[in-house]
């Protein structure tokens, strides 16, 4: 009994422990950003476009092994406009 008492209360510790380590809510926001791409044919003005999303993380005070690190992550595709004949 002794032996799970002292396994629970090491786990509990380590828990508590690890939740000082930057893991909760990052204050930094989201952005996502639409580019739009016009083109000129001869049958017309044709566009395209696509969204894409800037996401920004900061690492906590005692993270390890690099502590206030700020990281980028882009997530998006590339624009593309049809064109006549099947191109893009």
């Amino acid at each position: 009994m002794n032996r799970r008492v002292f396994l629970c209360t090491a786990a509990s510790i380590g828990a508590m422990t690890l939740s000082g380590c930057g893991l909760g809510p990052d204050p930094t926001p989201d952005y996502r950003y639409r580019l739009t791409v016009e083109v000129e044919t001869p049958e017309g003005l044709k566009s395209g476009s696509s969204v894409i999303e800037v996401q920004t993380n900061i690492a906590g005070e005692y993270s390890i092994p690099t502590p206030g690190r700020v990281s980028q992550r882009l997530r998006g595709e590339a624009v593309t406009v049809d064109l006549e004949d099947g191109q893009v």
